[in-house]
């Protein structure tokens, strides 16, 4: 007699049955998100869902199911739960280097006040295509509201700094660039 197939498990908060892409954890946990989400915080996914040859299958993601719904809730939450589990937060760090999601790794680090990973990820930013031409105008209050305070206000000094830095384009035209290595390199939170 052949065993009978388990049900399917779902993440507590990633059940909507609306959302189109179902991620598996390692130990066969389900989680149903919203594309639009994945591809706002994640190059990688980004590239990933929009590739023409891509079908809409569940996508294996090699890490336990807490690391999973820690590194979803905080792409998807204002405020959300930090692990007080170092080697959790290391592996939710890696998870966020590896999808390329460098908005979380400046959260999480100004959450650890840690300046040096912070510094690193706002150096990064030049690459994010999602927020590169980042300015204090278009600041999302729901990126503002993850960072602590204190992270929150040395980036917006370092945005209101380097505001005005003008960049020549093709078109004989300037344009307004957001110069994240030197933001990177100047960041320190406000005390």
């Amino acid at each position: 007699m052949a065993p009978e197939p388990s049900a399917t498990v779902f993440a507590r908060a990633y059940t909507d049955k609306d959302a189109d892409i179902n991620l598996i954890s390692r130990d066969k946990v389900h989680f149903k998100v919203h594309f639009y989400l994945l591809k706002t915080h994640s190059s990688v996914f980004r590239d990933m869902l929009s590739e023409t040859t891509f079908k809409l299958t569940p996508i294996p993601i090699d890490v336990h199911s807490s690391d999973l719904l820690l590194f979803l809730d905080f792409m998807h939450e204002s405020d959300p739960e930090m692990s007080n589990n170092w080697p959790q937060c290391k592996r939710l760090t890696d998870l966020c280097l590896l999808y390329d999601c460098k908005v979380e790794i400046f959260c999480m680090a100004s959450q650890f006040d840690d300046v040096s990973l912070a510094k690193k990820a706002l150096k990064s930013m030049k690459s994010d295509e999602e927020h590169r031409a980042l300015t204090v105008e278009t600041f999302p209050l729901k990126e503002a509201c993850k960072p602590s305070l204190a992270h929150l206000l040395g980036l917006i000094v370092q945005l209101k700094q380097q505001q005005g830095t003008r960049q020549y384009s093709t078109y004989d035209d300037y344009v307004y660039v957001t110069n994240w290595e030197h933001i990177g390199k100047a960041f320190k939170p406000a005390t």
